[in-house]
């Protein structure tokens, strides 16, 4: 018993100092670009370790300097730290050849670099060689992007509502379709893409529904019927994850076919 009891202090006491490192980051990451990236790098160790109620509120506090850090044209010192490498243009390269290059979406290089795709202009680029998991919390009601066990966003979202709820398991991302049309799931209507009454908001990446067909018609979209504050952190879709539109058009910049999913408790 005194040995149980002297690893259960000790296993607190190194919780304790962990966190009292974390805090002092999060001070230092305030002003000081150089301690973003050892954050986000310490942070995510740490979420694996703390407690559930912990680990979400910690995520909800890195969320900001992820995204700044890695879904922004903004470059921080050791960015490479996180998967972000710098590219630099050759002739007759493309948003789209450098995009496939790196396993990310066209999107995402314009996104983190603005202005003219131009020779000899050095970009920053999210190397998704090492593959990105999309991980759905569905108690959290958040959608996590890693990239190995690195953090780099968090997102709320709105899930399946009583009776149809998202699916709980692990798939992959199978369709990635911009302006897709949508099929009304109560009355099997079908709106064409930018008609009013099509809600996806534009984007849809559509699970792979398995042999068991757990996922079938599961994906990630937009939403435009209601405002965001109305359905955000509810579980209110056909089973389906929704995010707002920015989020949505970061999540179709990264997730390509293939791209990991779990979705959890």
């Amino acid at each position: 018993m005194m040995v149980r009891g002297l690893v259960l202090w000790l296993a607190c006491a190194t919780m304790l100092s962990s966190a009292e490192d974390l805090d002092a980051l999060f001070r230092r990451a305030q002003g000081d670009r150089a301690a973003v990236v050892p954050l986000i790098l310490a942070g995510s160790e740490a979420l694996a370790r703390l407690p559930p109620d912990d680990s979400a509120a910690l995520a909800e506090r890195l969320a900001p300097f992820c995204r700044a850090a890695a879904c922004s044209p903004e470059r921080y010192p050791a960015m490479e730290r996180l998967g972000l490498v710098t590219h630099r243009i050759v002739a007759r390269e493309t948003p789209t050849s450098v995009s496939r290059r790196y396993g990310v979406g066209a999107g995402l290089i314009t996104r983190l670099n603005p202005g003219p795709f131009t020779v000899g202009r050095e970009l920053k680029v999210l190397d998704a060689r090492e593959p990105l998991t999309l991980v759905i919390s569905r108690s959290r009601f958040r959608l996590f992007v890693w990239r190995g066990r690195i953090l780099l966003a968090v997102m709320p979202v709105s899930l399946g509502r009583p009776g149809r709820e998202t699916p709980l398991g692990t798939t992959t991302v199978r369709l990635r379709v911009r302006n897709p049309e949508w099929r009304d799931p109560d009355t099997g209507r079908i709106f064409a893409p930018k008609d009013p009454g099509n809600v996806l908001g534009g984007y849809w990446l559509g699970f792979d529904p398995l042999k068991s067909r757990a996922f079938a018609g599961i994906g990630i979209h937009g939403f435009t019927a209601e405002r965001p504050e109305a359905w955000l952190g509810t579980a209110s879709s056909h089973g389906c994850v929704r995010l707002t539109q920015p989020d949505v058009a970061l999540v179709f910049d990264l997730a390509m076919p293939g791209v990991r999913v779990v979705v959890r408790d």
